[in-house]
C-alpha cells in the first residue's frame, strides 16, 4: 500500500514538473513571437496544467494562431470557467457577448461577467462599469431570474352567502398583493432580444363585504403558474405578454358561519418592466382575470 502511495506521489510530481517545463518553453516561444511553437508546447501540458490551457486559449482568442476546430475555444475555456476560474469566466462572458466561438447570447454573457467580477476580476468589473456608466447596459432579457412583488386591483365579483347574492361595489374592488417568480427557460429569441420565462405566482386579498345583516370578512388566496414572452424594445425596457392559471381559494366568515369554495383562477396580461438600477426594476401590467391592473417592483438576477 505504501509503495502505491509513493508511486502516485512520484507520478504526480513528475507530471507537475513536466507541465512546468512545457509551460516555460511555451512562454519563451511567445516572447520570441513563435506562436505556433508555443501552442504546440501548451497543448502538451493543457490537460494537467490550467495555466497552459489558459495560455493556449489566449493565443487562439487573440488570433495569433489558427484554431484546430470550430469549437476549440469553447472546449478550452468552458471547464475552467465552470470550475470557478475568474479569468476564464471573464473570457467566457466576452465570447458570449461577441459571438466568438459560441452563439451570441447576452444573458450568458452577463451571467459569466458578473461571476468573474464577483471574484475580483478587474476586466469584468470594468466591463460592467462601462455598461452602467454609459447607460448601455445589456437589455433586460439578460437576466435569468425575476422575482416580482406588487399589488393589483381585482375584478368586481359576486359573493355567495346564506343563499343570497351580494356584489362588491366598484369602490370595494379587492386589492391583491402578489408575489411571483419567473425563470428564463428559452432565450436568444428574435435576434437575441426575446426570451420565454415560466414560474409560479401567488396572490392574496382580504376585506369585508357590506350585507343586509351586517358585514362578513373574506380572504381570497390564489396560487398558480405563469408564463411570459419577453422582448427588449429599447435599452432597459422589457415588454412582455403572458398568462397564468391556478387555484382560487375563497373563504368568507360572518358571525358564526364560515363558507369556503375553490375555483379555477386565470389571467392574461401585457406589461412592461423598466430597469432603474442594474438589478431593480419597476413594472406595470394590464389584462383580464383576477386582476385588471398590477404594478410593483422586480428584482432580477
Amino acid at each position: 500500500m505504501k509503495k502505491k502511495i509513493f508511486l502516485l506521489i512520484g507520478l504526480f510530481g513528475c507530471t507537475a514538473i513536466f507541465a512546468q517545463n512545457e509551460r516555460q518553453g511555451g512562454d519563451e516561444m511567445v516572447a520570441a513571437e513563435n506562436y505556433s511553437g508555443a501552442a504546440m508546447m501548451y497543448r502538451l501540458c493543457k490537460e494537467s496544467d490550467e495555466q497552459c490551457l489558459m495560455k493556449l486559449f489566449k493565443l487562439i482568442y487573440e488570433k495569433k494562431i489558427e484554431t484546430q476546430s470550430t469549437d476549440e475555444l469553447y472546449q478550452l475555456i468552458s471547464t475552467p470557467a465552470k470550475n470557478g476560474n475568474a479569468e476564464a469566466q471573464y473570457y467566457f462572458g466576452e465570447m458570449y457577448l461577441s459571438g466568438n466561438g459560441v452563439s451570441k447570447n447576452n444573458r450568458e454573457a452577463m451571467s459569466w461577467l458578473r461571476k468573474s467580477a464577483k471574484q475580483g476580476n478587474v476586466d469584468a468589473q470594468n466591463k460592467l462599469s462601462d455598461f452602467s456608466r454609459n447607460k448601455k447596459e445589456l437589455h433586460p432579457n439578460s437576466w435569468k431570474n425575476i422575482v416580482s412583488l406588487g399589488a393589483g386591483l381585482g375584478l368586481q365579483r359576486s359573493y355567495f352567502y346564506f343563499g343570497d347574492n351580494y356584489s362588491v361595489s366598484n369602490s370595494q374592488r379587492p386589492l391583491y398583493f402578489n408575489l411571483s417568480f419567473e425563470r428564463i427557460v428559452l432565450d436568444n429569441l428574435f435576434d437575441g432580444k426575446g426570451a420565454l420565462g415560466v414560474g409560479g405566482t401567488g396572490a392574496y386579498a382580504f376585506g369585508d363585504i357590506g350585507k343586509l345583516n351586517g358585514k362578513s370578512d373574506y380572504h381570497d388566496i390564489i396560487i398558480g403558474i405563469r408564463g411570459a414572452l419577453h422582448y427588449s424594445l429599447i435599452e432597459k425596457l422589457d415588454v412582455y405578454v403572458g398568462a397564468m392559471g391556478g387555484c382560487n381559494i375563497y373563504v368568507e366568515k360572518a358571525l358564526e358561519e364560515k363558507t369556503q369554495e375553490g375555483s379555477f383562477a386565470y389571467a392574461v396580461f401585457a406589461g412592461a418592466r423598466f430597469h432603474v438600477f442594474q438589478s431593480i426594476a419597476v413594472f406595470a401590467e394590464a389584462g383580464y382575470g383576477y386582476t385588471l391592473v398590477n404594478a410593483g417592483l422586480s428584482y432580477c438576477f
